[in-house]
């Protein structure tokens, strides 16, 4: 499947928009398909006896790091991953996806009580084991022309959550993008480095892809746009790659390729 050639920059100026509205669904609103069984039900019937979590909300500005400039159409990721003791993951407990609007803020609203669906887990990483780290939630942004940032709580002079209740050392902040620059073997470089912090969407094949299909778009975009420039080093995440690593999973989370036309235009 190859999906129609676009400029990243059609699909990054996409306003940040109510995450009920335009943006990817989330918790039970994330058009499954009707005949599809539920979460978790992929042939074990593991129950999740994990803690339950809930975030505050997060909203933060993003901003050019040599100008200043208020940056519009941001992507930016927010997960918050369930790892075990060491460091391997385990769940994804919420997955959110939006943009920056024309001030270059971003938003995530309050979310939860929400359990970890560890059912999807093998059981090499001893899921009952599992919990949401004090860095949740992790930070992915990205613009085109701009290096790749990737965030998460730091491990000190921040309070260290250990409870339900989670926070982000980066609301009511400013983050700062790079530019780029004209070097595309560096920028190709920063994006396969960061294409490695977007491999949860479908390590877990738990349809955690169907939460972040701008960042998707961008990275195939990016990719293509790297390989016609002759640079090695760069994205390997297309959507055609993407819709192969779906199809064992087609029945629980749907066809990617259908899914994800709607934000390729």
């Amino acid at each position: 499947m190859r999906m129609p050639s676009l400029g990243l920059a059609a699909v990054a100026v996409v306003a940040t928009v109510a995450l009920a509205g335009t943006s990817p669904p989330t918790g039970n609103e994330r058009e499954e398909p009707r005949n599809a069984p539920k979460r978790g039900n992929a042939g074990t019937e593991k129950a999740s006896h994990l803690s339950a979590y809930r975030a505050e909300p997060l909203a933060a500005n993003v901003v050019d790091a040599e100008s200043g400039e208020r940056l519009e159409g941001v992507i930016v990721v927010a997960h918050w991953e369930v790892e075990n003791p060491y460091g391997a993951t385990v769940a994804q407990v919420m997955v959110m996806e939006t943009t920056t609007d024309k001030q270059g803020k971003f938003a995530f609203p309050a979310w939860g009580p929400k359990r970890a669906d560890i059912s999807l887990a093998p059981a090499s990483v001893a899921p009952s084991t599992g919990r949401l780290e004090y860095q949740a939630p992790a930070l992915l942004l990205f613009k085109r022309d701009y290096m790749p940032q990737t965030l998460a709580n730091p491990t000190s002079g921040f309070p260290l959550d250990k409870g339900p209740l989670r926070h982000s050392y980066w609301n009511g902040k400013t983050i700062t993008l790079n530019p780029a620059g004209g070097d595309l073997r560096k920028y190709g470089e920063a994006l396969a480095m960061f294409e490695d912090h977007l491999r949860f969407a479908f390590s877990l094949h738990d349809c955690s892809w169907r939460h972040l299909p701008r960042m998707l778009v961008a990275m195939d975009r990016e990719a293509e746009h790297l390989t016609q420039a002759g640079i090695a080093t760069r994205p390997t995440t297309t959507l055609d790659l993407a819709d192969e690593r779906n199809k064992p999973d087609a029945a629980r989370c749907g066809s990617f390729s259908q899914f994800i036309r709607r934000y390729v235009r």
